[in-house]
C-alpha cells in the first residue's frame, strides 16, 4: 500500500534493520523444545498484541498502538527536495491449523483427539502495510497521512499424508482490517542553532485495529508482534535514549507522548519503544521489546531460534539432545520448528565453533603493573565507601543524593527507574578503570535492608544527576 501513487513503498530502505525486526516479530513464537505439548508453548504471543476493540482481549490488550519518533532536518536551499518518510507496519496474523474435514459452515470436525497435538496449532502469517513516501513538509503543513488496510479471511484444505483416507489439514486465516495514521509537527532546537539552520520534527505513528472479533478464540483478528519500521532519505532520526543537548527537550516531549500513549488516534498504546536501527541513523525501529540503539543480530548466528535471550550455541546443543520422538513432535508442530531442527543437525564443527565466542574489539595492552591486579595489595588504596567520582562540578560519594537518568545501553530494569531519587552507597572501580556507582532507591521501603547487606543497583556516573538537599 502506498500514498501519492508511488510504487516504491520503501521496503528495501530498511536494510539490515529488517533482520532485527524479524527477531522482534518472532520473539517467543515457538520456544525450545519446539513442541506444541510443552507448557511454555501453550501461552504464546506475549509481545506487541493489538486486539479488536470489541474482542475478548480488550480488557488485557490495547486495540491501538502509538509511537513517537524524532527527526533532525537540515533546512537546505529551496531548490533541494524536502526529506521524505517511509513507514512500514509489520505483524503476524493468526492462522489456526486443525486436523479433520471442513464442515459446510467452515468449522472443522476434529479427528482422533489423542493425536491432535500432531496437527493442531496456531501458526503466524506475516503481514506488512507500507505507507509512503511522505513529504515531511506536507505532513507538517497538511495534516496526517491516513491509510486503511484490510485482508480477507482464507480457508484452505490440503491432504494429510500418512493419515487415514479422508483426513485433511485445514488452515483458517482470520480476516483483519485497520488504520495507520502518520502525523508530524516541527519543534525548535534547544538552544537554537545559528551556524546551521536545522529543525526537529516529531513524527507520531498510530495503528488502530478495526477488525471485528469473532468467537473462535481470544486472539482472533489480533495483530501479533506488531512493530514499526521508519526510514528517511535526507533527514536523520535522533536517539530518544541518549539525545544530543540540542534535542533533549524535544526528546523528552516524545517520551512523554509515549508514556501517555499520545498518538494520532491511539490513546492507549504506550508500550512501543523506538530506537535507531542503522549506522547512518536513517532507519528507526519501534518495538514492543526494549532494545538498545543500533541493535544487531550476531553475524555468527546461523538462523532464528525464536528466543533472542538465549545463547545460540547452548540452544543448538540442547536441540541435538532431543529424542527421536520429541523431534518428530516438534517437526509436526510447525514448519519453522522443522527448519530449526534441520539446521542444528547440519551444523558443522566449524560453524559450532563460531558460536562458541567472538572477539569484537581489541585495545592496546596496558603497561605492566608493579603489583598484579589480582594481588590484594593492588587495592590497598581503594575504599568504595570513601572514594568518589566527579559528576559535572559535583563530587559524588557515599551519602550523595542523586536522580537516576539511565542513558544509551541501559537495560530494561534501569530504564524503569528513570527519574527516581537514590542515595549513593559506594563507588567501585573495576580492573579496566571503569567506575560503577552503587545506589539504593530513596523511595524503596526496603532501602535500609538492601543497604545493610550490599544489594545495590549500579549506574555509570553519566547516568546520575546530583540533587540538592531540598530537592
Amino acid at each position: 500500500m502506498t500514498l501519492q501513487g508511488d510504487t516504491d513503498a520503501g521496503s528495501d530502505r530498511f536494510g539490515p534493520a529488517r533482520l532485527v525486526a524479524d527477531a522482534v516479530l518472532y520473539e517467543g513464537y515457538l520456544l525450545y523444545p519446539y513442541r506444541a505439548s510443552a507448557i511454555k508453548n501453550r501461552i504464546r504471543w506475549q509481545f506487541g498484541v493489538v486486539g479488536p476493540s470489541n474482542g475478548p482481549t480488550a480488557k488485557g490488550e490495547p486495540a491501538t498502538m502509538a509511537t513517537t519518533l524524532l527527526l533532525e532536518e537540515a533546512r537546505a536551499a529551496s531548490d533541494v527536495p524536502h526529506p521524505r518518510l517511509w513507514v512500514q507496519i509489520r505483524f503476524l496474523r493468526l492462522c489456526s491449523r486443525r486436523a479433520g474435514e471442513p464442515r459446510s459452515d467452515g468449522a472443522v470436525a476434529s479427528r482422533d483427539p489423542h493425536s491432535a497435538w500432531e496437527r493442531e496449532w496456531d501458526e503466524g502469517v506475516e503481514h506488512a502495510v507500507d505507507v509512503g513516501p511522505m513529504d515531511l513538509v506536507d505532513l507538517i503543513d497538511g495534516g496526517p497521512a491516513i491509510e486503511h488496510f484490510h485482508a480477507s479471511p482464507e480457508l484452505s484444505r490440503e491432504e494429510d499424508r500418512g493419515s487415514p483416507p479422508g483426513s485433511h489439514v485445514v488452515r483458517e486465516l482470520r480476516g483483519i482490517c485497520g488504520t495507520v495514521r502518520v502525523a508530524a509537527d516541527a519543534l525548535p532546537p534547544d538552544p537554537p542553532t545559528e551556524s546551521e539552520v536545522t529543525r526537529l520534527v516529531r513524527v507520531r505513528i498510530g495503528v488502530d485495529n478495526d477488525s471485528v472479533a469473532g468467537e473462535t478464540g481470544p486472539l482472533a483478528g489480533s495483530f501479533l508482534g506488531l512493530h514499526v519500521l521508519a526510514a528517511t532519505d535526507t533527514a536523520r532520526f535522533v536517539s530518544l535514549m541518549d539525545p544530543p543537548d540540542r534535542a533533549r527537550r524535544a526528546a523528552e516531549s516524545c517520551r512523554e507522548a509515549g508514556r501517555a500513549g499520545a498518538g494520532p488516534g491511539a490513546p492507549e498504546g504506550a508500550r512501543w519503544y523506538p530506537v535507531l536501527a542503522d549506522e547512518d541513523d536513517r532507519v528507526a525501529l519501534s518495538s514492543p521489546i526494549i532494545l538498545p540503539d543500533h541493535p544487531e543480530v550476531a553475524p555468527e548466528s546461523p538462523g532464528d531460534l525464536f528466543d533472542s535471550t538465549e545463547i545460540d550455541e547452548l540452544l543448538a546443543l540442547r536441540v541435538l539432545t532431543l529424542t527421536p520422538e520429541e523431534k518428530r513432535e516438534a517437526r509436526a508442530t510447525d514448519p519453522r520448528a522443522a527448519r530449526i531442527l534441520d539446521r542444528c543437525e547440519e551444523l558443522t564443527p566449524e560453524a559450532l565453533g563460531r558460536l562458541h565466542g567472538a572477539v569484537r574489539t581489541l585495545r592496546p595492552a596496558a603497561e605492566p603493573q608493579t603489583v598484579p591486579w589480582w594481588d590484594p595489595e593492588s587495592e590497598a588504596g581503594v575504599d568504595p565507601e570513601s572514594d568518589g567520582v566527579m559528576v559535572g562540578d559535583t563530587r559524588v560519594g557515599k551519602g550523595t543524593r542523586v536522580r537516576l537518568v539511565p542513558g544509551g545501553g541501559a537495560d530494561a530494569q534501569d530504564i524503569f527507574l528513570a527519574g527516581r531519587p537514590a542515595r549513593v552507597a559506594a563507588v567501585f572501580r573495576d580492573v579496566d578503570e571503569g567506575v560503577h556507582v552503587a545506589v539504593v532507591l530513596e523511595d524503596d521501603p526496603a532501602s535500609d535492608l538492601h543497604g545493610s547487606y550490599g544489594r545495590y543497583r549500579y549506574f555509570r556516573p553519566a547516568e546520575l544527576e546530583p540533587l540538592g538537599p531540598d530537592e
